[in-house]
């Protein structure tokens, strides 16, 4: 499988993968997939009405839709071969292949009913099964995807959430028990009319149906906590018992409110944000979007520099519109700091040996430059001035070399010279 998932899908260029691949194919999913909604929703509201019978043109319905969502994948099959289920979206390939699977069950099961409860309920679920076809849409909204991502990413926090709930609970209701049974105990005589009033009969029968066992315990705690009861009634059951119970029923609420809740939803507004972070290819979209969006932006502010039209600015012009305050921070605002413009357009131009430069060519050295330097960059400049360092340091190794060369070469010279002049003085005296 991994080596599978490893193999990388050649280009389709055929005429069928162009069709799939352009954008006007791409908007007839969620088209078909609000019809299905607006057909689910109508044939939903006729079995409520008829308790339990089918619109007389539900199987042809569902017929059509299975045929369009098969004919897709059926091309998709054909286009993509077994890189269908491989390529990089393979997941959502094998989403559509189950959803097709169940629906031609489905509509297997209409076309050809047969008796049987246990049959009907088998339909029932494959129906229900049909409503993830929705969720296909959510490739094409990207803000629902990325809440759909979250939340089930957050299933496993969600469990451990659920767990230490469960927890507090039941500890809560282990003490609550623990101080109800004894006090139920010593008014155990109130459950005969004669010796109390109806008002007193009520609240002992109350405390002892919702304090009987830990699980009754724990749902009470659960309702009071989270306002599926008022904690007021909670609290006149639990009054009569103590100040005791009566103060720790007055923790549990706070700290249940203002410590775990606040706690849990930090741990999901936290898992959330992580989640909801761009993938590396949405990532490298996003980047590729916005450095385009600043060379358009920087352009159009080198063209308004260029006052000759010509297409190359100087370092006049370049100077000149430093001056300008909107300019200035029109180049800020992309992350272009210009505090020292002569240096730094001189620092641009040195590279290409001119005064001038031209616009497409300060657009993107600028581009290349603006923003803050990373440590990468600090590391790689503090290597190359390592490299250049020992570079030079070999240069001159090699220029000493050289020189104390000349320099025995001249003494050489020198000599043969001087012997040269003795030697012909003692042939002409």
């Amino acid at each position: 499988m991994a080596r599978a998932a490893s193999l990388e899908e050649p280009e389709r260029t055929s005429f069928l993968a162009g069709v799939l691949e352009d954008p006007i194919f791409d908007p007839s999913e969620p088209c078909s997939a609000v019809n299905w909604l607006q057909e689910s929703n109508t044939e939903a509201n006729y079995e409520m009405e008829t308790l339990g019978q089918q619109l007389p043109y539900h199987t042809s319905v569902e017929a059509v839709f299975f045929a369009l969502f098969a004919l897709e994948l059926l091309l998709k099959l054909y286009v993509h071969r077994l890189y269908f289920f491989f390529n990089d979206d393979w997941t959502w390939n094998l989403f559509d292949f189950t959803i097709c699977v169940v629906s031609a069950c489905d509509v297997l099961g209409l076309a050809m009913p047969v008796g049987g409860f246990s049959f009907a309920r088998s339909l029932r679920i494959l129906r229900v099964a049909k409503i993830l076809r929705v969720i296909r849409m959510l490739r094409f909204l990207r803000e629902v995807r990325i809440m759909l991502i979250c939340m089930m990413g957050s299933v496993v926090s969600l469990f451990w959430a659920i767990v230490m709930l469960v927890f507090i609970m039941f500890l809560f209701a282990l003490f609550f028990m623990q101080e109800m049974a004894p006090y139920l105990a010593a008014t155990e005589g109130i459950e005969t009319p004669e010796l109390c009033s109806d008002e007193s009969l009520e609240l002992w029968k109350n405390q002892r149906t919702y304090f009987h066992t830990i699980f009754s315990t724990m749902h009470v705690l659960a309702m009071a906590s989270t306002g599926g009861k008022d904690w007021e009634e909670v609290w006149k059951l639990i009054f009569p018992v103590g100040w005791v119970a009566a103060g720790a029923f007055l923790f549990y609420l706070l700290f249940f409110m203002f410590a775990v809740m606040n706690i849990i939803t930090g741990v999901f507004v936290e898992h959330a944000s992580i989640l909801s972070k761009p993938d590396d290819e949405e990532a490298m979209l996003e980047h590729m979007r916005q450095l385009r969006s600043d060379v358009d932006y920087l352009t159009a502010i080198m063209e308004l520099i260029d006052k000759d039209k010509s297409g190359y600015i100087s370092v006049r012009e370049f100077l000149t519109a430093m001056q300008n305050e909107r300019i200035e921070y029109s180049l800020r605002s992309i992350g272009v700091d210009m505090r020292m413009p002569e240096r730094y357009f001189t620092t641009l131009a040195s590279l290409s040996d001119k005064r001038e430069i031209s616009i497409q060519e300060l657009v993107y050295k600028i581009v290349d430059m603006k923003g803050s330097a990373s440590r990468a960059d600090v590391e790689l400049l503090s290597l190359e001035t390592r490299i250049l360092k020992r570079d030079i340091t070999k240069m001159f190794s090699g220029l000493k070399k050289l020189v104390h060369q000349m320099k025995a070469l001249a003494c050489a010279n020198a000599c043969a010279i001087y012997r040269l002049t003795c030697y012909s003085d003692q042939l002409w005296p």
